[in-house]
């Protein structure tokens, strides 16, 4: 059965600035657009996702059976969530594949 987990989302890589785009990552304009400070290191992309997304009205969208359980990489400095949602997966074989203003979509 798949479950899908709404969770908020926002963490930053390290050596990164808002100054420093990652790429591919739309500016909608929305809760996800919102420039905020991370460090985040998890073992688990779940706990990743929703620690960015406490309090801050961008969720992230996933599949936690088959995505919560992949390492993201350790995420620090000041960008944006949705920047900082795609730090956290570059390199793991995770995607974002749906954006939108509040939220982004993972998989």
């Amino acid at each position: 059965m798949k479950r899908y987990f709404a969770l908020a989302a926002f963490a930053a890589l390290v050596g990164c600035s808002h100054d420093t785009p990652i790429p591919n990552t739309p500016n909608l304009d929305g809760k996800c657009d919102e420039v905020a400070t991370f460090d985040l290191d998890f073992a688990r992309f779940d706990e990743a996702a929703q620690d960015v997304a406490n309090a801050s009205g961008c969720f992230v969208k996933t599949e936690t059976g088959q995505t919560g359980g992949i390492k993201p990489n350790r995420v620090k400095g000041e960008m944006t969530r949705r920047e900082a949602v795609q730090a956290l997966i570059q390199g793991t074989g995770l995607k974002v594949v749906n954006h939108q203003p509040d939220q982004v979509t993972v998989q």
